[in-house]
């Protein structure tokens, strides 16, 4: 007969544990994997040069990123600034008809060519600054009915204040996930 012996009341699997395990096996894989990704690690900033983007004058959009976790990340997909255009009924803006896009790549400061995807490496601890995006550069459409956005500021966005916000797609298996930036308050003028 084999004898048993008792080590006490089993301890259930916590978060604690979790991260316990991680600091001995893969050093910091469970923050690192998009799909355990919590949107609190990593946060996302925009801020402008002015508030007023108007076709012919300099309207440029700088975007910052920091990874407050203690482990390296790495986020993959299709960054992309998405305005939305406040004079519109609020009906129009839940269809997203008066909601624009223009996929960026914040890393070059620079529009995303057809089908680009963006690989940002994200050091623990640090904030990546990235160059100014200029606006009137970038390529725009609705966010309903443009496969990729192929217009000019001017040419999608009606005139009037407007928000504008970055909006970050992680994927992994599954559902993928989104981290989105601050909205800043913005005068589209023709």
């Amino acid at each position: 007969m084999r004898r048993r012996y008792d080590a006490g009341p089993r301890r259930p699997f916590t978060l604690a544990t979790a991260l316990i395990a991680m600091l001995f096996w893969g050093r910091g894989s469970l923050l690192a994997n998009p799909d355990v990704f919590n949107g609190s690690e990593v946060t996302v900033e925009i801020a402008v040069s002015s508030a007023q983007w108007r076709v012919g004058h300099e309207g440029t959009l700088t975007v910052s990123v920091w990874n407050h976790s203690a482990v390296d990340m790495q986020i993959v997909g299709t960054p992309a600034l998405f305005l939305t255009h406040e004079a519109s009924a609020a009906e129009d803006v839940n269809r997203g008809r008066n909601r624009f896009w223009a996929p960026i790549n914040p890393v070059k400061g620079e529009a995303l060519p057809i089908g680009g995807r963006v690989t940002v490496r994200l050091p623990a601890g640090q904030k990546l600054a990235c160059p100014p995006v200029e606006v009137n550069a970038l390529r725009w459409g609705k966010e309903i009915g443009a496969v990729w956005p192929a217009l000019l500021l001017q040419e999608a966005v009606p005139s009037g204040p407007s928000r504008v916000a970055l909006e970050l797609e992680i994927e992994g298996q599954g559902e993928g996930r989104k981290l989105k930036s601050n909205e800043v308050r913005v005068e589209v003028q023709h």
